[in-house]
């Protein structure tokens, strides 16, 4: 339940800094031959990936053959594929319009669809991630993955020369209309875990069957069978490295400028999309605003909910010398 209100929280906040533009739905993702170097080092390499996602949209959106301008860019991570096994990738929101010239003005793009080409995209990601990862490597900072693929300076040369070699993966989802759903949209991936509860059809001692798209039949639904511990496996690769900030935000929208970059664009444009719904109220309020149900009321006989502090009992003291 806490999950699902944070979530609502989330969605509202984000809303009321929507402006009047198109948004846009943009996935990275690394080569799976990243995988095992991106596992042992979870902080460093999640970190690598929102930077390089971040900037690699900024910048190029920045560049007057596109945009001209800086956008507002919300981003978050996940480290999933359907089928629960390791996949790292980020989910990102992009303003189709931003924040240009002095004083700032917004900008609106002139394009209905995205405004980058895919190619230039993947080129420019890569090069992000791949100077990032250098970086690392020269600090001394990575810890190499248990496989031994990579033990000498000659090895990590032809591991980085394979890297350049790959096409990345660039995924422009859609187009979104501004009318609250790009918040919507992306708020789908903000609490979600490796699995939702919906997909998991049985299980015992033994086994768990869930269900999971296959991309490689066109979305198609599939049943998976797993032995218990297997499935408490994949589910644990999904663990945050504690205290990892999975939710980013760039350009107009960063942390330190996006209430007074909000306001300046409202303010232009004379007029605000959303106003936050759940402002001043507290997790209660919002409950009943969400359900129209007061969970301080007992479902079944109507009475005050009492809250029981529970405090372990103490243990009895030896009385052995």
């Amino acid at each position: 339940m806490d999950q699902y209100v944070n979530k609502e929280i989330w969605v509202d906040e984000r809303q009321s800094e929507l402006v009047d533009c198109s948004y846009f739905h943009v996935v990275f993702t690394t080569p799976c031959e990243l995988n095992p170097l991106i596992f042992a080092n979870k902080s460093l390499l999640y970190d690598l990936l929102h930077k390089a996602s971040g900037q690699t949209l900024v910048e190029l959106m920045q560049n007057k053959k596109f945009l001209g301008a800086t956008p507002g860019v919300i981003q978050v991570l996940h480290t999933w594929g359907n089928n629960m096994m390791f996949h790292p990738h980020i989910h990102c929101i992009v303003s189709g319009g931003g924040l240009k010239g002095k004083p700032k003005r917004f900008v609106k793009g002139k394009k209905k669809h995205f405004c980058l080409p895919v190619n230039v995209l993947k080129s420019k990601f890569r090069g992000k991630f791949m100077a990032g990862l250098q970086e690392l490597y020269d600090a001394g900072k990575l810890i190499m993955p248990g496989d031994d693929s990579i033990r000498t300076p000659q090895d990590w040369q032809a591991f980085k020369d394979s890297m350049y070699k790959k096409s990345w993966d660039i995924d422009i989802k859609e187009t979104l209309c501004g009318k609250g759903n790009a918040i919507q949209y992306l708020g789908r991936y903000v609490n979600r875990v490796a699995i939702s509860e919906g997909r998991i059809l049985s299980y015992d001692r033994e086994t768990v069957t869930f269900k999971a798209k296959d991309n490689k039949q066109g979305g198609k639904w599939v049943v998976i069978k797993v032995r218990l511990q297997e499935f408490i496996r994949r589910f644990l690769l999904h663990i945050l490295p504690k205290g990892f900030q999975k939710i980013r935000y760039y350009g107009y929208l960063s942390n330190s400028q996006r209430k007074k970059n909000v306001a300046r664009i409202q303010k232009q444009q004379k007029k605000q999309r959303f106003v936050s719904r759940f402002a001043g109220m507290g997790k209660s309020e919002i409950l009943l605003e969400l359900f129209s149900d007061d969970y301080h009321i007992c479902p079944r006989c109507g009475a005050d909910m009492v809250k029981v502090d529970f405090k372990p009992r103490p243990e009895a003291k030896s009385n052995s010398a």
